[in-house]
């Protein structure tokens, strides 16, 4: 019985300490940003021009503004586990409505990254995820089972990465078809919906899916021209597979998979 409580008492003392680090750190950091500029948080109060909404994963090692190059208090962000935005979760619509509404955000970004453990899950048969986590990821697993044919061309990590894109393009269907989105195409807003991945190997983001500004104006959707972009001509022969191999026409098919859902998304918004 002593004994428990001393063991209670040292990881209540672990506690402490580790959040005192934690305030210290926080001390310092303010001590450096006023050091480089004395006018850095009353400048962060009168910021009112966010033209940014993110959508991300809560991975730790996503930060929505480094990876874009904005400062604090620059970017709206919105971050839960797999960078989900379903019309169901009332968290994530009302910050798009207050975003879109009252920021007049011109982009709204939905960024996943590879090496997602939420999409690994999703791909895990039996379910092996208990509680809330499990039920949370199960519009990652409709993806899933929307595009079977296609993850089954693929194994391993490429299976994983591939279902990490389709579910950001799932997501970008989402935010496009939202009731606030809408109203703003339908009210002439210069409002930009993107759908980018996030590689924790080099640190770049690289373009799915992108509209112009209004996607209810046929021919506004556009493909990414980055040539990092999976609609480039080489993007598939750099991983190393030989023309006209039957790796390279597996492939293929898959990507002409995910093309077809990314004219899905323009079709539906369309009408």
């Amino acid at each position: 019985m002593v004994k428990g409580c001393s063991s209670c008492s040292s990881a209540a003392e672990e506690l402490k300490a580790s959040l005192a680090a934690r305030l210290a750190s926080n001390r310092s950091w303010s001590e450096a940003k006023l050091e480089q500029n004395s006018e850095f948080f009353k400048g962060l109060v009168g910021i009112s021009n966010i033209e940014v909404l993110w959508i991300g994963c809560s991975d730790a090692r996503v930060p929505a503004n480094e990876l874009i190059g904005l400062a604090p208090g620059e970017v709206f962000v919105q971050r839960n586990v797999g960078n989900l935005a379903t019309h169901k979760d009332m968290n994530v619509m009302s910050c798009i409505e207050y975003a879109v509404n009252v920021l007049k955000v011109k982009h709204i970004i939905v960024c996943g990254h590879y090496g997602c453990p939420a999409v690994r899950a999703a791909l895990t048969l039996p379910r092996k995820s208990d509680g809330l986590f499990s039920l949370w990821i199960q519009d990652i697993r409709d993806t899933r089972d929307r595009n079977v044919e296609s993850l089954r061309k693929v194994s391993g990590t490429a299976q994983e990465d591939r279902l990490v894109e389709l579910n950001v393009l799932r997501q970008v269907f989402n935010v496009c078809t939202s009731p606030v989105v809408q109203q703003a195409w339908d009210n002439g807003r210069p409002l930009a919906v993107h759908g980018l991945v996030y590689s924790l190997d080099d640190g770049l983001l690289k373009t799915l899916y992108t509209t112009d500004s209004a996607p209810h104006q046929p021919g506004s959707f556009t493909r990414s021209i980055s040539s990092t972009s999976l609609v480039s001509g080489g993007s598939w022969n750099s991983s190393g597979l030989s023309p006209g191999s039957e790796e390279e026409e597996e492939a293929a098919a898959a990507e002409a998979s995910i093309e077809v859902q990314r004219m899905s998304i323009e079709q539906l918004v369309l009408k």
